[in-house]
């Protein structure tokens, strides 16, 4: 007759191991069982003398070191969701701080045609996925908490760079120069302005791209839609082009062609714009301002405006 067998023996993981469900996610939780299984081994080994530490504990449980150390401090052998003592901690959030710096990190990294995809999409090449028996997360979802951890957000692509640093520079030291010279709003009741405006009658195929706020990052070179990208419907396009002139009560415009492509005023152009504009600015008390593009301080363009009274 055989003998017999005085150890019991598993066929099955008995319920006071971790699951792999833990395991594999940082959301889930350990059931009371497993909680127990942790403060009886450490109890019944500390009464019988016998030496245990928490990575015996791992070994045999799957536990985590960490996880073992919280439920010796806490004390506590049942989960929140069975114990008596309110859950202050508040529900699981469905996307962690993790989870969101790494979508947040891969599209900060990413190519400019991938920074206008969907979050959804964007979320799963970052390999942040739902956790198992999870549905995928929406759009508003990621959305919202990428922005309120990250600041990240969809906004329209910058079509061209920003100004280099020292035209910048320049452009703040002459609005200094003119505060001297007009310190106050009603000091420049009697300037004009005056530029060129290009038109078209198609969409701008502007996109939108996820990137962090600030002007540095707008104009960034992965964030920036050049205007080749940009550019109008070349079957349904129409340009135009006007010569526009505003200030203080003061409107006028003018249509021009430039006989180019770009719409771009030469000299020439000019030259057939400045009667119009002289015979509607003439007799008033008004001071014009150009800018230095080539066209305006041509010295065909000085020479005539000095001989007609615009100088």
């Amino acid at each position: 007759m055989s003998q017999r067998r005085k150890k019991r023996r598993f066929l099955t993981p008995p319920p006071v191991l971790a699951t792999d469900e833990y395991l594999s996610h940082q959301q889930a939780q350990l059931e009371t069982p497993q909680r127990s299984a942790v403060l009886s081994t450490l109890y019944f080994c500390e009464v019988k003398g016998i030496p245990c530490n928490l990575s015996e504990i791992r070994e045999v449980f799957k536990v985590p070191e960490s996880t073992s150390t919280d439920i010796l401090s806490l004390k506590r052998a049942r989960r929140l969701q069975n114990s008596d003592e309110p859950n202050t901690r508040g529900n699981l959030r469905e996307l962690t701080n993790s989870d969101v710096n790494a979508i947040a990190t891969y599209i900060d990294n990413a190519p400019f045609k991938e920074k206008g995809d969907l979050w959804v999409d964007l979320a799963f090449r970052a390999g942040v996925n739902p956790p198992p028996g999870k549905k995928e997360w929406t759009r508003q979802t990621i959305q919202q908490r990428v922005t309120e951890l990250t600041g990240m957000k969809s906004h329209k692509a910058a079509i061209k760079e920003d100004h280099p640093e020292h035209i910048q520079r320049a452009r703040v030291r002459w609005c200094i120069a003119q505060l001297v010279i007009r310190p106050h709003g009603v000091d420049w009741r009697c300037v004009i302005w005056c530029d060129e405006l290009h038109w078209a009658t198609s969409p701008r195929h502007v996109k939108n791209v996820k990137r962090f706020p600030g002007t540095d990052n707008r104009y960034r070179e992965d964030n920036i839609q050049y205007q080749k990208d940009a550019r109008k419907d070349p079957v349904k396009k129409k340009w135009f082009y006007i010569f526009t002139v505003i200030g203080y009560n003061f409107a006028w415009c003018i249509p021009y062609d430039a006989g180019n492509s770009n719409g771009k005023i030469n000299a020439r152009t000019f030259l057939t714009v400045l009667p119009h504009l002289r015979d509607a600015i003439l007799g008033k008390e008004l001071i014009l301002y150009i800018d230095c593009d080539s066209a305006h301080k041509a010295g065909d363009v000085l020479k005539w405006m000095g001989k007609n009274g615009m100088d």
